[in-house]
């Protein structure tokens, strides 16, 4: 399908022609170029099935990349619905229990027992989600003790 672009790389000239599509694997990107003639080339669903598609020592196991992934969104604290939306878009077996444990997942302490990461969630995830209170399991702010909880009123 690359070769459709190298009659628009010509006509373009000495503009840069970036290439967007089925970049899925490191050697995708030389022979994308080879065969365009463009400058470059990005990819969105090849990084976000394995981020390791960029690592010229090769692509690491997905499920392998998939377990530091949590781990880092963890750590760096990321929104859990973010990190849930990527996980599933990186989750190669899409009919195993795990998979389908990490689809009913709610938080991070129930995706990381899908995946056997449960001692690092109490080793790690435990403590920053009690840090943090904006990442609760319902998402909902805990009052603090001085505050006074109130009640809208219809006017």
């Amino acid at each position: 399908m690359w070769h459709r672009l190298n009659s628009i790389v010509e006509e373009l000239k000495p503009l840069p022609v970036v290439l967007n599509g089925d970049i899925v694997h490191y050697e995708d990107v030389e022979r994308a170029k080879k065969a365009t003639g463009a400058t470059s080339v990005m990819t969105a669903r090849g990084a976000a099935a394995n981020p390791s598609i960029f690592r010229a020592a090769g692509e690491l196991p997905a499920i392998e990349t998939a377990v530091e992934y949590v781990k880092t969104a963890i750590r760096m604290s990321n929104a859990y619905g973010n990190t849930k939306y990527t996980l599933m878009q990186m989750y190669p077996d899409t009919r195993s229990t795990v998979f389908r444990a990490l689809q009913g997942s709610k938080c991070y302490e129930s995706m990381c027992a899908a995946m056997g990461l449960a001692e690092f969630y109490e080793s790690e995830g435990r403590l920053r989600d009690r840090d943090d209170p904006m990442r609760g399991r319902a998402g909902k702010r805990p009052v603090a003790a001085t505050e006074t909880p109130t009640k809208r009123v219809k006017a």
